[in-house]
């Protein structure tokens, strides 16, 4: 946020400056020195505007970490062996963003997977889908709890189904960590991948 806050300050600064160069009728260098200083913070005040995070993603990333940090401190680790999850694939076609017509409404509707997910998408990666095919798969991993079976979804992978077979079998386990109190609510732990990238 404070970013944000500086950024604006120098686009106002430098937009001011450069205004006052172009009136400015006194000796020249100073006043190529205040049209040079003028362009070069609304420059750089523009830069972090237009490619730093959002204010909407930084909110979903810090939820997404508050999330992340619970159910480690608070939930059941479970060790999953990788080559034991089935690779799912969702390729799709696609030319607009997935993510863009979800307000706040409608993400409190969503059941905790989906704003998972929705988080984890707008957090990390969002998808900047361009006319073609997408590559999209998840892992499902089906774990025994006291003789009931129950099935984890990871969040969506932006992989092939043949690159997430090789980045498994060399990272061979991963961490799984399951609310003890509601098991709908879980963190499928696939930071290796960001680690590789």
């Amino acid at each position: 946020m404070a970013k944000r806050i500086v950024a604006y300050f120098l686009f106002a600064i430098g937009t001011i400056i450069y205004i006052f160069s172009a009136k400015y009728t006194g000796y020249l260098p100073y006043r190529l020195i205040f049209w040079v200083a003028g362009i070069i913070m609304y420059i750089i005040g523009y830069r972090i505007i237009k490619y730093g995070p959002s204010f909407r993603k930084q909110k979903a990333l810090k939820r997404l970490q508050e999330i992340i940090s619970d159910l480690k401190e608070n939930g059941e680790k479970i060790i999953v062996d990788l080559s034991k999850c089935e690779i799912l694939e969702n390729n799709y076609y696609e030319n607009e963003e997935e993510w863009d017509d979800i307000d706040g409404a409608d993400f409190l509707s969503l059941n905790f997977a989906r704003q998972f997910n929705f988080l984890h998408q707008l957090a990390y990666n969002p998808i900047r889908a361009k006319d073609g095919e997408i590559d999209q798969t998840e892992l499902l991993y089906v774990y025994n709890h006291n003789g009931v079976e129950e099935k984890f979804h990871s969040n969506v992978i932006p992989r092939s189904s043949d690159d997430l077979r090789i980045k498994l079998y060399l990272v061979k386990t991963t961490s799984l960590y399951v609310d003890k109190k509601d098991r709908s609510r879980y963190y499928f732990d696939l930071d290796f991948l960001k680690r590789e990238e």
